[in-house]
């Protein structure tokens, strides 16, 4: 029984690899999985990832602080309940409380705490899935024998407290020089690459060779932040650099 294994960040990361080799011990039935590739970097959509999660009977999203508002872990998330049952996807959480989830999309799953008594419940879910159910009567004897690890190596991972946005570009899910990741480096390349003629969305997806819906994300990003704009209204689907996208782009050496 395959468990697909979330993640994103050191810390994020940190969980993943203590589940990887802990839940096998719990629940023998249980093939858990998890990338090399960090999810905000947006590379994991490929066509052997699908097959993957369509091997999955659960999926685990491993949060810790920041990841939680994190758009691409959002946006993973829902497209991961779309192919494994959205009943079989829940957040693990690390240095968070359910509470820190409201309004964004990862609360409407059922989320799990490094509580012991949550743990259990979610061990309870995972056998319940699949093939591990065979392994639902030793579970609570394996989870005493085992708890002592696993609180051991999760108390080793150094989150940090979680910060709230505090303005409305936060909010907003705006991109600023630090969060600026490939793929939008990519989109204002090429907009200053013909510069001052604007852009059609349809030829950035010929250009950079990623799915619609992936190139939808990353505009709207940078729309919100104001580093692009589409200057005629009428004609839906046409970019240009705003000054502050020039700007920008000056600044990081983006302009060819």
């Amino acid at each position: 029984m395959k468990v697909f294994l979330s993640w994103s960040g050191a810390e994020s990361h940190a969980l993943a690899m203590v589940l990887h080799e802990w839940l096998p011990g719990v629940l023998p039935s249980v093939d858990p999985w998890m990338s090399s590739e960090d999810i905000a970097k947006g590379q994991r959509w490929a066509e052997d990832m699908g097959e993957i999660l369509e091997d999955s009977a659960y999926c685990i999203v491993c949060v810790t602080p920041g990841v939680e508002r994190e758009p691409w872990v959002n946006f993973e998330a829902g497209a991961v309940s779309k192919i494994v049952k959205g009943s079989r996807v829940s957040p693990l959480l690390l240095g968070l409380s359910v509470e820190d989830l409201s309004n964004l999309p990862l609360a409407m799953f059922q989320c799990t705490t490094c509580d012991k008594d949550d743990v259990l419940k979610l061990l309870r879910s995972i056998a319940a899935a699949g093939a591990a159910g065979r392994d639902a009567k030793r579970i609570d004897g394996m989870l005493d024998k085992t708890w002592g690890w696993f609180s051991d190596q999760v108390d080793r991972i150094p989150v940090t407290a979680s910060v709230p946005p505090t303005s409305e570009a936060d909010k907003n899910d705006a991109v600023d020089d630090e969060t600026l990741d490939h793929e939008e480096e990519q989109i204002l390349t090429i907009l200053a690459a013909r510069f001052p003629e604007p852009v059609y969305e349809s030829a950035l997806v010929r250009a950079i060779r990623i799915p619609p819906l992936r190139l939808r994300y990353h505009l709207d990003r940078l729309e919100k932040s104001k580093l692009l704009e589409n200057p005629f209204f009428e004609d839906e689907g046409l970019y240009e650099l705003t000054a502050a996208g020039r700007r920008l782009v000056v600044d990081h050496g983006l302009d060819p």
